[in-house]
C-alpha cells in the first residue's frame, strides 16, 4: 500500500529547503517503497508544533542516498515541514506507470493505446481524440466548429468570425501595437479587461520633493522651492551653477533645495555679515602677563596705532576664557583697552581682544592676548640685584648658582 504522511527523521520533522523529487525518491526507497506519488509542505497537524525540526537542505543529485547532503541545523519553521506520499510500482492510478522515480503519465497516443480515428491528444492520466483544424470531437465524431468558440484571441481582444477563419480586434479602450498585441495607452493599466487611468500620485509619489496632481493618463508636479520639474520628477536646482547668488568674497555651495554662502579662503565674516579680506595690523598689548593683588586696579592698554585710529575707526571686542566678555561688566571701557577697578579672583583668566579698523580704505584685523593672575598675600618674591652681572661672573659655576 501507499506510505503517506508527515516525514520524520529520528522523531523530528524535515524542512523543505533544497527538497526535490530526487530527495523524495531516495527517502521512499530507504523506507522500502519503489518511488513516490507526491510531496508537499505545510503545518497540517497540531502535533507538528510540539516537534523539533531535525533536517534541513536535504539535497539529492540522484535517487541514491549516497548522493544526498543535509544539515541538522535549520533556518525554517513548521510551515515548511515535508509531507510525503510513497507508493509501490503496482499502486499507480490508471493512465500512469512507475518510471523508477514515481508514477508518470502514460502517453496513450505514442504507445498505440488510443482508439481515435483522426488525431490523438495525450492528457494527464488519459487522452482525447482530436479533429482537423476547424473541427471538434463531439459524440464520437468530428464536427465543424465556430473558431471563436475556442477563444483564440487574448483577454484584451474580441474574436470576430470571418470567412475561412476569424479575426482578433482590440477591446474598447485598448490600442494595437506593431507587435500585434492590444495594450493600454501610457498612463493607463488593464483592470478586468478595461483600460483605467493610473493614479501615479496614489502610492509613492513620482514627484519626490513636490506635490503630485493626477490627471487622465498622466500627472503633474508642483515642485518645492529650490526644485524644478525634470524627467518626470522634482530635481534640485543648482543655484551655484550659473550666476552665483552669494555676495562679494563669498563662495556658493549647493545643498538639497537650497544653497549656502561661505567666505572665500582667507576672508572672514564681519559683524555685518560681509566677508572681508583683512590686512594684519600692528596692534599689541603693553603687558601681556599681568599679576595683581586683590583689590588693586588693573589696566590693559593697546598700542601700535594712533589715538585717532583707536578712537574713530577701531572696534574692539573681548573674550574671557573663551567666552564673550564686556569690560563694562567688571570695569571701565577705554578707547584702547579697559580698566578693572578692584581686581579679585573672579577677574583672573585669559583675555583675548580682537581689533578691527579701516585705514587708507583698507580693512585691518589683529588679536591680542592678556593673561591675568592673582598674587596671594603670603607669596614671597625675591629680586637679586645685578643678577645679569652675577650670572656672567658665575659662568662655569652654573650648577652651584642654581642651588642658591
Amino acid at each position: 500500500g501507499q506510505g503517506r504522511g508527515l516525514l520524520l527523521f529520528n522523531g523530528q520533522t524535515v524542512c523543505d529547503d533544497g527538497f526535490s523529487d530526487n530527495s523524495a525518491t531516495t527517502i521512499c526507497g530507504l523506507m522500502g517503497y519503489n518511488g513516490f506519488d507526491s510531496w508537499s509542505n505545510g503545518q497540517l497537524y497540531d502535533i507538528q508544533a510540539n516537534l523539533q525540526i531535525g533536517l534541513d537542505d536535504v539535497v539529492c543529485s540522484s535517487g541514491l542516498w549516497g548522493s544526498c547532503t543535509f544539515r541538522t541545523s535549520h533556518n525554517c519553521g513548521h510551515s515548511e515541514d515535508v509531507h510525503l506520499n510513497c507508493v509501490p510500482e503496482e499502486d499507480c492510478d490508471t493512465g500512469f506507470a512507475f518510471n523508477g522515480f514515481g508514477c508518470a503519465d502514460i502517453n496513450e497516443c505514442t504507445e498505440g493505446l488510443d482508439d481515435c480515428e483522426v488525431t490523438c491528444v495525450n492528457t494527464v492520466g488519459s487522452y482525447t481524440c482530436g479533429c482537423l483544424e476547424g473541427y471538434e470531437f463531439i459524440n464520437g465524431s468530428c464536427v465543424e466548429i465556430d473558431p471563436c468558440l475556442e477563444n483564440p484571441c487574448s483577454d484584451t481582444q474580441m474574436c470576430l468570425q470571418v470567412e475561412g477563419g476569424y479575426r482578433c480586434n482590440c477591446l474598447d479602450t485598448f490600442i494595437l501595437e506593431s507587435s500585434g498585441e492590444c495594450v493600454c495607452p501610457d498612463g493607463y493599466e488593464n483592470e478586468e479587461e478595461a483600460c483605467l487611468d493610473i493614479d501615479e500620485c496614489a502610492a509613492d509619489s513620482p514627484c519626490g520633493n513636490g506635490q503630485c496632481s493626477n490627471s487622465a493618463g498622466s500627472y503633474s508636479c508642483d515642485c518645492n522651492d529650490g526644485y524644478e520639474f525634470t524627467n518626470g520628477t522634482c530635481v534640485d536646482i543648482d543655484e551655484c551653477a550659473s550666476d552665483s547668488p552669494c555676495g562679494e568674497n563669498e563662495e556658493c555651495s549647493n545643498t538639497a533645495g537650497s544653497f549656502t554662502c561661505e567666505c572665500a579662503e582667507g576672508a572672514e565674516r564681519n559683524f555685518n555679515g560681509d566677508c572681508i579680506f583683512y590686512q594684519a595690523c600692528r596692534v599689541r598689548v603693553k603687558n601681556s602677563n599681568i599679576e595683581a593683588y586683590s583689590g588693586n586696579s588693573v589696566t590693559v592698554k593697546l598700542f601700535g596705532e594712533s589715538k585717532r585710529i583707536f578712537k574713530k575707526f577701531a572696534t574692539i571686542s573681548w573674550t574671557k576664557n573663551g567666552e564673550q566678555w564686556n569690560p563694562r561688566s567688571s570695569g571701565r571701557v577705554k578707547f584702547n583697552g579697559f580698566r578693572i577697578g578692584s581686581f579679585d579672583v573672579d577677574d583672573t583668566g585669559v583675555y583675548v581682544g580682537t581689533v578691527i579698523f579701516e585705514k587708507n580704505r583698507q580693512p585691518y584685523k589683529c588679536s591680542v592676548e592678556v593673561n591675568m593672575a592673582l598674587i596671594l598675600e603670603d607669596t614671597l618674591r625675591l629680586t637679586i640685584a645685578n643678577k645679569k652681572k652675577i650670572e656672567k661672573e658665575a659662568e662655569g659655576r652654573k650648577s652651584f648658582f642654581n642651588q642658591l
